[in-house]
């Protein structure tokens, strides 16, 4: 099947190129306006059929308040503010601000509320806290930060905070960050692809790719944005993986493909036995990224669902071009991929054998000749990496740990927490379904709520419309720490005797981490599953996936350990421009869980590919290994160290949550390309022998009808990989039968 598709290719590269052309360039035109149609609000965390969020709409439908946005204005004074003295004029003008616009329903302020927790502990600022109904965020607050602009009262006294903004903002600084992070990681792509394709043509294939993945998955989106909402932190996954894989897949292709022009001058046989062998292989590698990404898809959480939507959607663009537009550039360029190199790099690129290749053939003898120790010794520096697991703690998504402090809604939530006595903004609130006629047993249950340890305040039950109360609490401290968790497990524990929903930023963070726990076997099944199938298509063995997945695991509770390490405890994490934040966001490890574990089973193909190639030529177990490891060496670091380079335009942003996910894909990256590769790999395949390759005789028939290898559709490449000269060709399995 593979020889007609790169017959077709060849015979009608021209016009697939054209065709390419075209989609691209209708791509940049219909992604123009993508960015509108994003959301970016705290919202993308929410079930929106859960209880937290039904009591939101509640109380907005009863009051034309939505809890989840709102106006907090950061008033500084020149002069002391005295609670007992009149209102500063600063502080008056910012109330009247709030209450001539529309969609504000309260405006809150020490005055009005007597509540000297508003003044900040130096007595020169203030809050002055605006309720509002539901708004689109990107309109209202650049309205309202001019009206400030343009008032010289406000001018340079008032700093626009609060959720409303910071929802406005999170876009702000994810496309100004993916803007900058293309403006450094580009050039510097360049110049290593230069180095490590060994020529300034061949350099430019993947660039070009990444060009192609980007814009495609972006048009994409753009036509699943008509069907259902996504979230504009996808496309930071679409920027990393676009040029992540491309340069990952181009490398593996063009790698090939140099190699069979060596052996022949036949420029389409040389391109039809690449797509056989390294297309097979990219396609394999492909599904495995995209079925660990399925898993994302079970979860209801915007943000979550958007990052598999966005990254199963760059995956299938990178492979796109790797199958399809990189084969038929490379019929048109034949010989000329070697074009504007220097004469030492195309010498290098004549030899019959990689010089780094020698390398890699030592470490696989010795990894493959002390195989208890080299498996021991890989599996204990893992298990070390991971152990800060075992103290990992979870919180939610909250603008003082997520926008930076030149973000305006980021600066005022970091002196809130820094300036202001108590958490001042954030309340909690309790929504009781209960008939008009429950005031006595609703206000018995308010001053037990009064009792319970770590409550501020409780403040006298509302009677909503229709059969519904509100009981409006504040706990001491700030929001989704331990305490104040804690102290919320006590408030929805006690029962008021009528059913009870409960919303806010700990109320809705304690709901976040009980879905993603309803939701997260399910999906960890879908992403074992498909990746036991799509590696059981691509080897024929049953032992050969389940080991992979186990290496997968081992290796992303590595990756974890370090991000819990830098993240949550704060070591190092300066050198990556943030702090410690004591928890890591709940999604998260499990956006890192799905991604790392589909680029490590990614990096695992590579060399399971070369690998059983050597196997179905007739290599022994050993043999396959040790040359499998010699022929992908090289090219699988380049890729996992271009790879990593890309991701960092996830580390450069500003958000402390991307950063986790883009330092954690990096990272499980190199330990997959070093640790488990190189070592854990080698060691264990040495070990099981002839037993990778079992599987029981009705799964072999299936393979075989289903899924023809590679090697009875190439026999050319057997020289190949038998290059390293410890047997011939007719070298049967005597040694290591297939059982």
């Amino acid at each position: 099947m593979l020889d007609d598709f790169s017959d077709a290719i060849v015979r009608y590269r021209r016009t697939v190129l054209v065709i390419a052309a075209l989609v691209v360039v209708v791509a940049g035109a219909l992604s123009l306006g993508l960015r509108d149609r994003l959301t970016s609000g705290w919202g993308d965390w929410d079930d929106h059929g859960s209880a937290n969020v039904a009591a939101r709409e509640v109380i907005e439908n009863a009051t034309g308040v939505n809890t989840q946005q709102g106006y907090v204005l950061l008033v500084r004074d020149d002069q002391r503010i005295d609670p007992t003295m009149a209102v500063p004029p600063v502080v008056q003008a910012a109330a009247d601000l709030l209450r001539q616009r529309p969609e504000v329903r309260q405006v809150i302020d020490y005055r009005s509320t007597q509540n000297p927790a508003l003044v900040s502990k130096d007595k020169r600022s203030t809050l002055v806290i605006g309720e509002i109904g539901t708004v689109t965020e990107s309109k209202v607050i650049p309205q309202l930060e001019q009206q400030i602009r343009d008032n010289p009262v406000l001018n340079g006294h008032v700093v626009v905070g609060g959720s409303t903004a910071g929802s406005a903002q999170v876009m702000s600084v994810v496309l100004k960050d993916l803007a900058f992070a293309e403006l450094i990681i580009f050039p510097l792509l360049f110049v290593l692809l230069v180095v490590v394709f060994r020529g300034v043509t061949a350099a430019l294939l993947p660039l070009v790719g990444g060009g192609f993945a980007i814009l495609t998955s972006m048009l994409a989106i753009r036509i699943i944005v008509e069907f259902c909402t996504i979230s504009v932190f996808g496309l930071d996954l679409v920027l990393a993986l676009g040029l992540g894989l491309s340069v990952d897949f181009s490398l593996l292709i063009v790698s090939r493909y140099r190699e069979q022009l060596r052996q022949t001058d036949n420029g389409s046989k040389a391109l039809r036995d690449t797509v056989n062998t390294a297309g097979r292989t990219v396609l394999f590698s492909g599904l495995t990224i995209s079925s660990a990404l399925v898993g994302l898809l079970i979860f209801p959480q915007r943000f979550l669902y958007s990052m598999g939507i966005c990254g199963i959607a760059v995956v299938v663009a990178a492979m796109l071009y790797a199958l399809v537009i990189l084969p038929a550039l490379l019929a048109v360029l034949g010989h000329r991929t070697e074009s504007r190199a220097p004469r030492y790099w195309q010498r290098r690129s004549d030899q019959a054998e990689d010089p780094s290749a020698q390398r890699w053939r030592r470490i696989a003898i010795v990894v493959t000749g002390r195989p208890v120790l080299s498996a021991s010794l890989a599996a204990v520096a893992l298990l070390v990496l991971a152990s800060p697991l075992l103290g990992v703690k979870f919180t939610a998504v909250q603008s003082a740990n997520t926008l930076p402090d030149g973000a305006s809604a980021g600066h005022v939530a970091q002196v809130m927490a820094s300036d202001f006595g108590a958490s001042v903004s954030d309340q909690e609130q309790v929504v009781i379904d209960a008939p008009s006629t429950a005031g006595p047993p609703i206000n018995s249950y308010a001053e037990k709520l009064r009792s319970i340890e770590g409550v501020a305040a409780v403040e006298p039950p509302q009677r909503l419309s229709g059969n519904h109360w509100l009981v409006p609490i504040s706990l001491t401290g700030q929001p989704n720490t331990d305490t104040t968790q804690d102290t919320m497990h006590r408030v929805e524990n006690l029962d008021p005797g009528y059913p009870t929903r409960f919303t806010g930023p700990t109320a809705d963070g304690l709901a976040l981490d009980t879905d993603l726990g309803r939701h997260l076997p399910l999906a960890a099944a879908v992403l074992i599953v498909a990746t036991l199938v799509v590696l059981f298509a691509m080897t024929g063995s049953v032992v050969l996936p389940v080991k992979a997945v186990v290496m997968n695991f081992l290796s992303l509770g590595a990756a974890l350990g370090v991000v819990v390490f830098v993240f949550q405890n704060g070591h190092f994490a300066r050198l990556l421009g943030t702090t410690g934040q004591g928890a890591l966001e709940s999604t998260s490890p499990i956006v890192l869980a799905a991604v790392g574990f589909g680029l490590s089973t990614d990096y695992g193909v590579f060399l399971l590919g070369r690998i059983k190639e050597g196997w179905d030529s007739g290599l022994s177990n050993r043999q396959a290994v040790a040359a499998g490891i010699e022929h992908t060496g090289r090219i699988v670091t380049a890729a996992a160290a271009l790879f990593c380079l890309a991701m960092c335009a996830i580390v450069l942003g500003r958000l402390a949550f991307a950063k986790e996910l883009g330092f954690g894909a990096a990272l499980a990256v190199i330990l997959d390309a070093s640790i488990v590769r190189a070592i854990l790999v080698p060691s264990l395949m040495t070990l099981l022998g002839g037993a990778n390759w079992w599987a029981p005789k009705p799964l072999r028939i299936l393979h075989r009808r289903m899924f023809p290898s590679a090697a009875t559709q190439v026999a050319a490449q057997a020289s190949s990989i038998d290059s390293a000269g410890t047997q011939t060709i007719t070298t049967s399995h005597s040694e290591e039968t297939r059982a």
